[in-house]
């Protein structure tokens, strides 16, 4: 597979499988291994990702799974 690099700072993307917090959907993060916020992406389309499981599964490669990354909502600012 070919590596897709940041578009920040051109280091390799992380592809993890991810679960949705309230609806449980899977779905497949792309994420900047140097500093994640730099890059996050997120495929959702159902058909698509199990099509890329059903392939993971069957020629034995793995993509790392990741439940529950972030608290969502508005962050806190810092007190100046």
């Amino acid at each position: 597979m070919k590596e897709i690099g940041c578009p920040v700072c051109a280091s390799p993307l992380s592809v993890r499988a991810a679960e949705g917090r309230k609806s449980r959907k899977p779905f497949i993060m792309l994420i900047c291994d140097k500093d994640p916020r730099h890059f996050r992406g997120f495929i959702t389309h159902q058909d698509f990702i199990r099509g890329v499981m059903e392939k993971t599964d069957d020629s034995n490669q793995t993509i790392s799974t990741t439940v529950g990354i972030g608290k969502g909502g508005k962050r806190e600012r810092e007190n100046r």
